[in-house]
């Protein structure tokens, strides 16, 4: 029973094999159309011709450590800690300090699916104003 309490920070990808397949088909197809790396891209390459295409520049520009902070690691940072860190957080609290011990297949599953509510969260958070505006369209014609 303890074991349940041990996941590592990739579970979601290495428990439900269906969700990491799915997962990870949309991030190749996204990365093979450039989409997703695209500004990523532009900002490094911006920053590049900035310090003149030298990693001596690079090393000791303190105005262009400043734009890869805040335009390049910092978002990954932020998104790492919001899906991966947050929820398995937020579970563990929740098993320790509200779940009692008696309740342990409560305890598992708010362990097992802290990540699955994340992403319905957030995929609701992305879908509801697309329906919404589809919507408005619909009713003006």
């Amino acid at each position: 029973a303890s074991s349940v309490f041990q996941v590592p920070i990739v579970f979601p990808v290495t428990d439900c094999w269906s969700l990491g397949l799915v997962l990870t088909k949309v991030v190749w197809r996204l990365v093979q159309t450039d989409i997703v790396l695209h500004n990523l891209h532009e900002e490094f390459t911006s920053i590049w011709s900035q310090v003149q295409g030298s990693a001596a520049n690079l090393f000791f520009d303190l105005g262009a450590h400043s734009r890869i902070w805040r335009s390049l690691l910092l978002p990954v940072v932020s998104d790492i800690i919001l899906h991966l860190i947050f929820p398995q957080a937020l579970a563990h609290t929740l098993v320790h300090c509200c779940i009692p011990e008696e309740m342990l297949w409560s305890r598992a599953t708010c362990l097992m699916y802290c990540y699955h509510v994340v992403l319905g969260v957030r995929l609701w958070l992305a879908a509801v104003p697309l329906v919404d505006a589809r919507l408005r369209e619909m009713r003006q014609r």
